[in-house]
């Protein structure tokens, strides 16, 4: 699933981020890089904490919060997993 299925407060570990459209468009590369930069990648633990209006997310990830437009949520792939810690 993807990140723009999961409800607040709901906790789970990224899986996956699809860079393949990204790439298409030469873009790739930039995206995977400030996706690493904010911490981003496959294993790490976050936390849903908010739905914003826009029908992107606000996610905990470890003491940073980040607001994700919905484009760059539906790249990213995730697993919920109850009792993880964000």
């Amino acid at each position: 699933m993807n990140l723009t299925e999961l409800p607040p407060r709901t906790r789970a570990v990224v899986t996956g981020i699809d860079l393949a459209a990204a790439a298409a468009r030469g873009a790739g590369s930039d995206l995977a890089l400030r996706y690493r930069e904010l911490g981003l990648r496959a294993g790490a633990a976050i936390e849903v904490t908010h739905v914003a209006a826009f029908g992107g997310r606000v996610i905990a990830l470890g003491a940073d919060r980040f607001a994700l437009d919905r484009t760059t949520c539906r790249r990213i792939q995730v697993e919920v997993r109850p009792g993880v810690p964000a």
